[in-house]
């Protein structure tokens, strides 16, 4: 990832945050040269090794799970609050012209390699875990368990699917927050995206209003 030095991240436990975080991400695992593409939920447990383990699961029938099993390479791709800056938003637009659009964003890459994860035994905490990180924030009813199905119809959905864990051994990431625009254009921007209304706008707003000194 290319990283200017005014966009690093404040620290692992930020990225980490934002890995915890975020509901859907993009696995990238490089096969004979190729890059191999997933999209996946993952759940992220701290507690297992330095900068925590990963926890996702495939169908049997993606063959991604064999290449993980021999050992390629995985990034894992986090990506947080993100919006585009518009230039008329900047007091600089009105004083020379001289400013130009951009799109600021947060990103996370995690690395590492996988272990297979078959048996029942182990899958189904792993997806009883996945199910209560994507339950717990929702509202207005009961939230849906492992439990609720007909164990009949749970075990061959198990042998459906092929899970893994991915120790992370490497992180980069990027917090892309308008840091190298000049300040009154940096308060410019928070004005502008306040004003339109809109939570991803006000999250990206909220985020450079952080880093404003």
């Amino acid at each position: 990832m290319y990283q200017p030095s005014y966009h690093a991240p404040p620290g692992p436990e930020a990225m980490l945050d934002l890995v915890a975080a975020t509901a859907l991400a993009t696995m990238v695992t490089v096969v004979d040269g190729s890059a191999v593409i997933d999209h996946l939920p993952f759940v992220l447990d701290r507690r297992r090794g330095p900068l925590g383990t990963l926890e996702a699961h495939v169908a049997s029938a993606n063959p991604v799970w064999q290449h993980l099993e021999a050992g390629a390479p995985v990034t894992v791709v986090f990506q947080g609050p993100a919006h585009y800056l518009s230039p008329a938003w900047y007091p600089t637009k009105q004083a020379t012209g001289r400013v130009v659009p951009t799109w600021n964003y947060l990103a996370v890459h995690a690395r590492g390699t996988a272990r297979l994860v078959r048996d029942a035994e182990r899958l189904l905490p792993m997806l009883e875990r996945l199910i209560a990180a994507n339950e717990g924030p929702l509202h207005g009813g009961d939230h849906w368990k492992a439990a609720d199905a007909p164990a009949g119809y749970l075990a061959p959905m198990l042998k459906a699917i092929v899970g893994f864990e991915i120790e992370i051994a490497g992180l980069d990431g990027r917090w892309k927050l308008a840091q190298d625009e000049a300040l009154p254009d940096r308060h410019g921007a928070v004005s502008g995206l306040q004003s339109l209304g809109d939570p991803r706008a006000r999250a990206m707003g909220d985020l450079i209003q952080s880093t404003l000194p």
